[in-house]
């Protein structure tokens, strides 16, 4: 967790920034309430779909001052007329998990670095509440390749940081689109220009620690 100076807060030799922690808890605020109304036809015989009803599924719990906080989503159920199958709109979740897909990207690309109670942890100090039990039972099983952006030592899926402004209720097509960027990796102007502000912030602390053994150096001679 970050503590009350501000100051960044090792995990198992993991440097979590409070900016990174910032930038990812308002992210997820983003999408808490929003809706998943969109679906062309059945997935599995491709027939019409009629509207059946809505499903509120958790997408993160994040860890708050006092107690922990649900970032819960709604998602539309629909019903094939032509095989009788109850399908999803398309929204960013993983098929049999209780997580957003996102979420669940966090996961998997950090445990290529990390034990899973270490990952756990390091979610943690991220303010996003996950059991290492869990994070066993995703590395069991099989996901699609997951675009990252390595920031402080620290994978960060593209999926995640798709997320601020792409779930608008009233454009359905764009949700759709937001999320075949989860699983292609493309980012709109707006992720591209959070990237690029990371970026700055990451070029600028590497220049102050330049910096400062550049002075060590002075006072050793």
């Amino acid at each position: 967790m970050i503590d009350h100076t501000g100051s960044f807060v090792s995990v198992k030799r993991i440097l979590v920034p409070p900016m990174l922690v910032d930038l990812i808890q308002n992210t997820l605020a983003s999408i808490d309430g929003a809706a998943f109304t969109y679906l062309t036809a059945c997935p599995d015989c491709g027939g019409a779909v009629r509207g059946y009803d809505m499903k509120k599924k958790l997408f993160a719990r994040v860890i708050g001052d006092s107690s922990d906080h649900d970032i819960s989503v709604f998602v539309k159920r629909f019903r094939c007329v032509r095989c009788g199958r109850l399908c999803y709109a398309d929204s960013p979740f993983y098929p049999g998990t209780r997580l957003g897909a996102p979420i669940v990207d966090l996961c998997i690309a950090n445990a290529g670095l990390h034990a899973p109670y270490q990952v756990a942890r390091l979610l943690g100090a991220m303010r996003i509440r996950i059991d290492r039990g869990t994070i066993r039972k995703y590395l069991q099983r099989t996901f699609p390749d997951i675009p990252v952006i390595e920031l402080y030592g620290t994978r960060i899926p593209v999926s995640l940081l798709a997320l601020p402004g792409g779930v608008i209720s009233g454009d359905q097509a764009g949700t759709a689109g937001r999320a075949e960027a989860f699983r292609s990796g493309s980012l709109p102007p707006a992720e591209r220009a959070a990237l690029h502000l990371l970026g700055l912030f990451q070029q600028r602390d590497q220049g102050k620690d330049q910096e400062k053994k550049e002075k060590g150096k002075s006072r050793g001679k």
